[in-house]
């Protein structure tokens, strides 16, 4: 849990911390480990300054799964890229804030 939310929502909000977790619990095992696994070794990072559709990146403030720097570091590599941090979330931010998703989605 702590890698998923932060620890203010996790205290505030038990309800939508349970239903996001069983919700990961009830993933098939194999199918989990084996994104995981394509995950582990997939890097584009030399691939970021071909990039040339706009791009806004979010990031939690405290996101230990997508750090904020290593975002930012994305951010910086993508010619014209936006970056928002979002202060006091961790890796869910649009569970623990739904609005500010949101209105980044719109923006």
């Amino acid at each position: 849990m702590p890698r998923w939310f932060s620890p203010a929502f996790r205290a505030s909000a038990p309800e939508a911390v349970h239903a996001v977790m069983a919700s990961l619990r009830a993933a098939d095992d194999s199918s989990y480990a084996a994104l995981c696994t394509v995950l582990s070794g997939f890097d584009l990072r030399k691939e970021l300054p071909a990039i040339s559709t706009p791009v806004h990146l979010v990031a939690g403030e405290l996101d230990p799964v997508a750090p904020p720097e290593e975002i930012r570091a994305a951010a910086e590599a993508i010619p014209g890229a936006r970056l928002t941090v979002v202060d006091g979330v961790a890796h869910q931010i649009a569970v623990e804030r739904p609005q500010k998703a949101a209105e980044l989605l719109s923006s």
